[in-house]
């Protein structure tokens, strides 16, 4: 907690207050698979706003998307750049999944 009151009090001296501030979270290294990090994530009490993602591999890339998002609010270079790696991710789904049988 005391690190991440600094954390605070530096970036508003930078004037970066109004920016979200991403803590990731390594849980797939504990004996629960993460699920010990997400149960002490969801249960904060009101007051502490926690945006929560999905464990492993597929939360990280989410997290990654959607700290890029945020900044790319204030960087249109980088909101560019998201939305190329949107369009070309939707791009890449096939128009039928490749698993069903012909109709």
């Amino acid at each position: 907690p005391h690190q991440r009151l600094a954390l605070a009090v530096v970036a508003k001296t930078r004037g970066l207050e109004h920016r979200r501030q991403a803590e990731p979270r390594n849980g797939g290294v504990h004996a629960l698979k993460g699920m010990d990090s997400l149960l002490s994530i969801v249960q904060m009490p009101a007051g502490i706003p926690v945006g929560t993602l999905a464990i492993g591999r597929a939360g990280a890339v989410n997290a990654a998307l959607l700290a890029a998002a945020i900044l790319a609010l204030d960087d249109t270079v980088l909101a560019a750049r998201l939305d190329d790696y949107r369009r070309a991710q939707t791009e890449a789904v096939a128009p039928e999944p490749a698993d069903l049988p012909p109709a």
